[in-house]
């Protein structure tokens, strides 16, 4: 695979010394100076497109033309440039083209966010043949970074990037530029070197605990650093879901409250203590502070798919949907608030400050139930939670209240967060049979509580304007949506009985799963 490549050459020297290099192998080249650049590089807040081999920058040239390219990392090479007036925040704001179409999948609703802003200017060499096709392309790049508080000027850098179809110029000038004096080879981008000066690392932020129980692990010491993994993902989403930058920050608090919750509830045992109990009503009250925008977030996503559950050919139709969403969005507006309040309180300071002052105190994670082998208690919490699962599973119906199906979606989701957060204490690469259709069953749970939410909301605005003078015109389209609505949730009640039944009847990968794995194991999921 064609691929870009890195020099540092010594301060200064870079552009007369690649223009020596290349007359010293005979290749003709034109050099362009291209003055005053700007440069900001950007990611989503957890890094989707470093993740997937993407690096997305843009560039401001002198007469104020910007640039938006996309690039692949490990190559090099440039997968498609565009020309902006503004920079969008989300793939789905770009114009209509490969840039989108590449970026839309992987960002989805995240927001573009600037990670790294650089100035300084480029000369560019575009090396030819006799007949004045080009063979080869170099630059050489000098930038400083802007830390906030100063300017710190990067090395000065060489880039010889390859033409397809074209060896030759590349062999020959590699090895006089790996010989040149004081040269030096470089891994990875200019982003990576400006990433290095910022503090920064790739990748660095993980909504998931990696957290790998060993063995020889204690059960508090395990919990006490999953707690606080979870909690620094909380405190790491709190500006964003302030500044409202996109409703993935919400979620991601969410999931990791959910967790803390989760892990809080099945070590009741353990940590019995009065001051555990304080916490764990604690974490109940933010989540009953931050469930109702995120609710509304769910649904308004899909109340913009509302449309196709209605009869067409009705010339209102679209306005009074687009009045449902406005009064959708007035009670978001609404639970924002009150959210936005729980989060500036002193409530929400002494919650965090105390809980972290109670993970940080290692005493307190030690003792007789603590100093428990930290797989036996945790196979122990999974098989108890199971058989939650399955008392709870064996009881429902298609005509079962929406609230059992919900009790049961939290038994699931309790079952899949001890899974995961704990996955290193199972026989780790025999747990694929046992999510996979733990997964399924949690997405047709949550399907059925999506549509509950949805019908409780609309139900709720449908009894509201039938006490008003002037009713919204939303009003007409609300029945016609509840019917729909509750049929849909009504089919999705009649799927669960063979989701369920293909849960159940996994025995054997169960019995698997929630056993002490051997040395064999270990050594198996090494490998």
């Amino acid at each position: 695979m064609l691929k870009t490549y890195h020099y540092a050459l010594p301060r200064q020297a870079g552009s007369e010394a690649l223009s020596n290099i290349l007359r010293a192998a005979g290749l003709p080249f034109l050099c362009t100076p291209v003055p005053t650049l700007e440069r900001c590089y950007y990611d989503s807040f957890d890094w989707r497109l470093y993740a997937a081999n993407l690096l997305l920058f843009s560039e401001k040239s002198r007469d104020g033309r910007v640039r938006l390219r996309l690039r692949e990392l490990d190559s090099g090479f440039d997968l498609v440039a565009i020309d902006v007036t503004d920079i969008p925040c989300f793939a789905a704001e770009m114009p209509r083209g490969v840039m989108r179409d590449r970026l839309l999948p992987v960002l989805k609703g995240r927001r573009l966010l600037p990670l790294a802003h650089l100035t300084g200017r480029r000369d560019e060499f575009r090396v030819f043949d006799a007949e004045r096709k080009t063979v080869m392309r170099a630059c050489v790049e000098r930038h400083r970074v802007d830390t906030g508080d100063r300017q710190v000027r990067l090395r000065e850098r060489v880039e010889v990037t390859p033409v397809r179809g074209f060896t030759e110029p590349l062999h020959a000038v590699l090895p006089l530029l790996e010989r040149y004096p004081e040269s030096q080879v470089l891994e990875g981008d200019l982003f990576d070197e400006a990433l290095q000066i910022l503090d920064r690392h790739p990748l660095d932020y993980h909504a998931r605990p990696t957290l790998k129980v060993e063995r020889g692990d204690t059960v508090g010491a395990a919990a006490r650093a999953i707690f606080l993994h979870l909690l620094g993902v909380i405190e790491a989403n709190e500006d964003g879901v302030r500044q409202e930058l996109d409703a993935d920050f919400l979620h991601d608090l969410r999931v990791a409250l959910r967790r803390t919750r989760t892990l809080l509830r099945e070590m009741h045992h353990i940590l019995s203590a009065p001051h555990f109990a304080h916490y764990r009503d604690e974490f109940t009250w933010l989540a009953s502070i931050t469930g109702p925008v995120r609710d509304l977030d769910v649904q308004l996503e899909a109340s913009a798919r509302y449309a196709d559950l209605l009869e067409p050919a009705q010339a209102s139709q679209h306005q009074d949907i687009e009045a449902l969403r406005g009064l959708l969005r007035s009670q978001r507006t609404a639970q924002r608030r009150f959210l936005l309040e729980g989060l500036a309180s002193s409530r929400y300071r002494s919650l965090k400050k105390g809980w972290r002052a109670l993970l940080e105190a290692q005493e307190r994670w030690t003792g007789a139930e603590c100093d428990e082998p930290a797989v036996e208690a945790a196979l122990a919490m999974m098989r108890h939670r199971h058989a939650r699962v399955m008392e709870r599973g064996e009881k429902l119906d298609a005509q079962s209240a929406d609230k059992n199906f919900h009790a049961m979606r939290k038994q699931v989701k309790r079952l899949r967060y001890l899974i995961e957060l704990f996955d290193g204490a199972l026989a780790a690469h025999r747990a694929h049979g046992v999510l996979t259709n733990l997964k399924a069953l949690q997405k047709v749970l949550g399907e059925h509580q999506d549509f509950a939410v949805h019908i409780a909301v609309l139900e709720q605005i449908q009894e509201s304007c039938a006490t008003q003078d002037r009713p919204s015109p939303a009003v007409r389209v609300i029945a016609p949506l509840l019917d729909q609505l509750r049929e849909r949730r009504r089919a999705v009640a009649e799927d669960f009985a063979s989701v369920f039944s293909r849960f159940a009847k996994d025995e054997k990968a169960r019995k698997k799963l929630f056993r002490v794995p051997s040395d064999a194991d270990h050594q198996e999921s090494a490998q």
